[in-house]
């Protein structure tokens, strides 16, 4: 009965026209161009400067928990006491005896692990 009837693009874009047309005007400030501006450039100096702050201050932080780690870790080993008490005069030989008894138990360790994975080959 009632058929809807469709208007042509045309017709539509006129129509948007005229809606358009008969709304009111707004007009801005005369400084709202030069505020945005401003604020625009503001935002992207404080941006550059904020993301530079924040990856130092992370930095930071994480060199400050690494020390304070190793600084634990020395204390509750000894380290500084047995830095402490060393006589000058034998801190080359005791330096000495301690890199040779790492190597010594590296060595050790090395061949047991060989000589294990050897046996489960072998085997």
């Amino acid at each position: 009965m009632f058929r809807k009837t469709q208007k042509s693009n045309q017709e539509q874009f006129e129509d948007l026209e005229q809606q358009l047309n008969s709304l009111p005007i707004f007009e801005t400030s005369p400084s709202f161009i030069d505020d945005v501006m401003l604020h625009t450039k503001e935002m992207g100096s404080k941006k550059k400067v904020n993301i530079h702050k924040q990856f130092k201050q992370r930095n930071e932080a994480i060199h400050i928990i690494i020390a304070s780690a190793a600084t634990y870790f020395f204390i509750s080993e000894g380290i500084f006491s047995t830095f402490i008490q060393m006589n000058p005069e034998q801190f080359s030989m005791e330096v000495h005896d301690t890199v040779n008894g790492a190597i010594t138990y590296g060595s050790e360790f090395f061949n047991m692990i060989s000589t294990k994975i050897s046996q489960i080959v072998n085997q």
